[in-house]
């Protein structure tokens, strides 16, 4: 926001927020001198006097303030002035009715792992319980938001603050001490900057730089912090001690509480405000810290780009939006307050009136009047004095109708007005209700409207997501000597321990656990009892656990819903415990050994397996097979062993060890009698075999020579077929090997004769074309001879 952007804001108090440069360009910090801070918060103050004005005399209203406020002269003290607490009983009634959809679920939130991982529920469901653990470790945390939902109720807003970088806990702030811009929305998100006024005793302020080191890193000046804790002395603490920090010091680490209460509390300034965008990205959140009263120009804190938005550090828990404005906010107070206190008096003029009515007016005749009015008392009897001649009776019934009638009258604008917080019974004339029209009138009493009970669980989600974020924070330190963060490290470690990964908390989303009834014990009894009594059989076997858990819950509260329902809450890890183990014991029954991981929980496994073993000792004591048994149980004691031997290790598993170790005892003795049972069978049927076979060795033995006899006969037959039966294969082959030569020799003389009459016609062939050649060679001889004249042919 430029510097030309601040004359929009009514207040005018961004002029000290540093704006662009004329080139454009952002500061580093809009904030860098703690003069700049304690000019805002005087000009903040100032404009917001006529409401501080304003919420005194609404805070009046439920302290008891009467409503004519100045009846103390003679002549009004006899009036009636009180007030009714009717503004009280408003308060009362709808703070009840938040507090009871806090307060009322089994767990304060519920984690929600947002993972693809067939295992999501069950790390949602170990997460969510862990968390759990952790925010019931703080004892403050209930104090916080009964105070957090009062203002939010009454005023309007119910601010809580972290006040720690962080530290996982919230801090309910006061109404009073919030401070912001008349033209800041709605949305703490878009707070431009906001102030908090603190006042801290001198212990309370040390607490923060207690860890000196810790403390600069966290932006703390811890020398500008112990000068204002030093200026904090009475003016009679004259001793030069008091002006060395050794002196406090000392004090402070042994607690003192008297220099807690001598010192005057050191007002402190907390200012957070938002920074320039910076290429494009989110704009950052600064805060710092200042000495209302000091006059130095340093910073008790500064700590530039803290935080990524306005909402890590502070929840407004609006009650509603307004016009959509911070300061067009409203609460129960500022609503109620005219009409109230206008039917407050009416009321009082009412019983005046009433008072008037059965008054016995005297008249006396004595010109001294009123002096002459006095009377003597005889025990019963009463005697006037001279004077006092007529008794007159006034009726004043005109006077006192029209005051009742007006107060009715507010009344019901007054329910109409303000039935978003308490909504109004109608009493029906006529034939009296039926047991359904009173249900019907007190869920309508009882219940918050829809609308408020979805933006208070909205603003809820978010206080809760905050502390998520911060408890699962991976940089927390680890050598921390800080509780809480030592607690924060431990919620971790929980998780880590029962098998949830250390990416999964960046994938979890955490909201309010919500109930039914919209903040209405009977309406939640109402509607559990309709579920049990329609969908009971229809629900699985975990949903009417949960079911059952409710309703005990609806009746009795939380804390107690385990002293009527022992079984514990649902635990899908705890099951999936349960099942492996039964798993293991078909395993063990066939003798097979099973080996123990690092995920498994030894007390489930430890209970589970004690009670297979129980059942394997009573079968064996009703006539079970003993040596099949045996083996099973051999089997898982030995298995019990790894996990007692890893059980041992958990210090602060003692007395469970303590307990399983005696069931293990009891186990062996069992097993061990068994063993000797099994031994005194085997030899009593050792014994009983050797007698039996003393009296069988006479028919064994002939019995084995004829057996012998025949054996050898058949040996010998058998022999006998075998040299015959080789005796006529060898023939045979020789046979074939003769029989194969022969026509071996017949067809190769056959050949040899095919070849030489084929050499013989050939030869013929040769010779017959010799002569042929001869033949013609000489007639071409003839053919050349010359032919001589004369000579004949």
């Amino acid at each position: 926001m430029g510097d030309g952007e601040q004359s929009m804001y009514s207040t005018g108090l961004y002029s000290e927020l540093k704006g662009l440069s004329d080139s454009g360009t952002p500061p580093k910090t809009r904030i860098s001198s703690a003069r700049d801070v304690r000019s805002m918060f005087t000009r903040a103050t100032s404009a917001y006097d006529k409401r501080h004005q304003k919420n005194a005399l609404v805070k009046g209203l439920v302290d008891g303030n009467p409503p004519w406020p100045n009846k103390t002269k003679d002549a009004q003290r006899y009036r009636a002035n009180f007030n009714n607490g009717e503004g009280y009983a408003y308060l009362e009634t709808s703070v009840t009715a938040f507090y009871d959809v806090y307060s009322e679920p089994e767990t304060y939130a519920t984690v929600t792992a947002d993972v693809n991982d067939p295992n999501s529920q069950l790390y949602s469901d170990i997460i969510t319980k862990h968390f759990d653990w952790l925010q019931r470790q703080d004892d403050e945390m209930d104090f916080n938001i009964q105070l957090s939902i009062h203002d939010m109720v009454y005023y309007g807003t119910g601010p809580q603050l972290f006040l720690r970088p962080l530290d996982w806990r919230s801090t309910a702030v006061p109404h009073r001490s919030l401070y912001v811009s008349d033209d800041e929305r709605a949305n703490v998100a878009s707070w431009q900057w906001c102030i908090f006024q603190f006042d801290y005793n001198v212990n309370e302020l040390w607490d923060f730089i207690a860890d000196e080191e810790a403390a600069r890193i966290s932006g703390w000046n811890v020398a500008e912090v112990k000068r204002s804790i030093m200026n904090a002395k009475p003016t009679s603490w004259t001793s030069p001690e008091w002006n060395q920090w050794e002196a406090w010091q000392q004090a402070l680490r042994n607690n003192d509480l008297y220099l807690g209460s001598q010192c005057a509390k050191v007002r402190i300034a907390k200012i957070l405000y938002k920074e320039f965008s910076v290429d494009g990205a989110e704009p950052k959140i600064s805060e710092a810290w200042v000495d209302i009263d000091a006059s130095s120009d340093e910073f008790l804190n500064r700590f530039e780009n803290r935080y990524d938005d306005m909402r890590q550090a502070v929840c407004a828990f609006y009650y509603d939006r307004g016009d959509g404005f911070h300061q067009s906010i409203k609460g129960l107070g500022v609503k109620m307050y005219q009409l109230l206190t206008s039917r407050m008096r009416l009321q009082l003029a009412a019983v005046d009136a009433a008072f008037a009515t059965s008054t016995v007016f005297l008249t006396s005749n004595q010109p001294t009047g009123r002096q002459a009015l006095s009377n003597i008392q005889f025990g019963a009897f009463t005697v006037l004095p001279n004077g006092v001649s007529t008794i007159q009776q006034s009726n004043l019934q005109g006077v006192l109708e029209p005051a009742i009638a007006m107060g009715e009258q507010l009344g019901r604008v007054l329910d109409n007005n303000l039935s978003q917080y308490r909504q109004r019974m109608e009493l029906p004339s006529g034939n009296p209700p039926t047991k359904y029209q009173v249900q019907a009138q007190l869920a309508q009493s009882a219940t918050l409207g829809k609308t408020q009970l979805a933006r208070y669980y909205q603003q809820l989600d978010e206080l809760y997501a905050e502390k998520f974020r911060r408890a699962s924070n991976p940089d927390l330190p680890k050598g921390t000597k800080n509780k809480w963060l030592k607690l924060a490290l431990e919620f971790q470690k929980k998780c880590a321990d029962d098998g949830v990964p250390r990416e999964i908390f960046e994938k979890c989303y955490v909201k309010a656990t919500r109930i039914a009834g919209q903040g209405s014990q009977f309406m939640r009894e109402q509607s559990l009892n309709q579920i049990y009594a329609t969908l009971f059989p229809a629900l699985p076997e975990d949903g009417k656990e949960r079911l059952i858990r409710d309703m005990i819950s609806a009746t009795v509260g939380p804390s107690l819903t385990n002293r009527y329902w022992t079984r514990g809450a649902i635990d899908p890890q705890a099951a999936d415990q349960n099942w492996q183990a039964e798993v293991e014991h078909g395993i063990l029954y066939d003798g097979g050994a099973v080996q123990i991981t690092p995920k498994q929980n030894d007390i489930i496994h430890l209970t589970k397996h004690f009670e297979w073993l129980a059942q394997g000792v009573q079968s064996v004591q009703q006539g079970g097979d003993l040596a099949e048994i045996f083996n099973s149980l051999v089997a898982g004691r030995a298995h019990v062993a790894q996990h007692m031997a890893r059980l041992q290790q958990d210090a602060s598993r003692k007395q469970e060890f303590a307990q399983f170790m005696e069931l293990f005892k009891s186990i062996s003795q069992s097993i061990d009698e068994m063993q000797q049972m099994l031994q005194q069978q085997a030899e009593q049927q050792a014994i009983q075999q050797q007698q039996m076979a003393q009296a069988q060795v006479s028919v064994d033995a002939e019995t084995m020579k004829a057996q012998n006899k025949i054996a050898l006969d058949q040996a010998k037959a058998q022999n006998m077929m075998q040299i015959k039966a080789a005796k006529a294969q060898q023939d045979m082959a020789l046979k074939d090997a003769e029989t194969a030569q022969r026509l071996k020799i017949a067809q190769a003389t056959t050949t040899q004769d095919l070849a030489n009459q084929q050499a013989q016609q050939t030869q013929k062939v040769n010779e017959a074309a010799i002569k042929n050649a001869g033949l013609i060679a000489k007639q071409q001889i003839a053919n050349q001879k010359p032919m001589i004249p004369g000579q004949s042919i």
